[in-house]
């Protein structure tokens, strides 16, 4: 089973980020791991994110945390980036959600069209 990676740049978004973490949890694939990287957040955004470790290792997913200095939203993205171990990557920014079975679709239909590297959809 391949494996997706989905990061998360996070800087002080408390306010969003369980829902962000929310969407990717009830997503339906089967084999995900989610990065966050922490830059340097001063609110409790690192407190909601560790929150989510135990749900994701009693479904047999990984969380992985990172904490770093701020250096915007690229170095975040850069750093998670250096953590994946997956075989697909996706970027969510941390106010955003998945809606239900996007992880899934995008991999099947990269899985189903080996000529593309890349898949995208539309946001609202």
């Amino acid at each position: 089973m391949n494996t997706v990676s989905v990061i998360i740049p996070c800087y002080n978004a408390e306010a969003f980020i369980d829902r962000a973490i929310s969407s990717i949890f009830h997503q339906d694939y089967p084999s995900v791991e989610l990065i966050v990287v922490d830059d340097g957040s001063t609110d409790h955004s690192r407190e909601k994110i560790l929150g989510w470790t135990k749900s994701f290792e009693n479904k047999g997913w990984k969380l992985r945390y990172c904490h770093q200095e701020n250096t915007g939203p690229g170095g975040a993205i850069n750093t998670g980036l250096k953590l994946v171990s997956g075989d697909f990557i996706s970027i969510l920014d941390a106010d955003d959600e998945y809606l239900q079975g996007a992880i899934s679709l995008r991999a099947d239909y990269l899985l189903a069209h080996p000529e593309c590297d890349v898949v995208r959809s539309n946001g609202w």
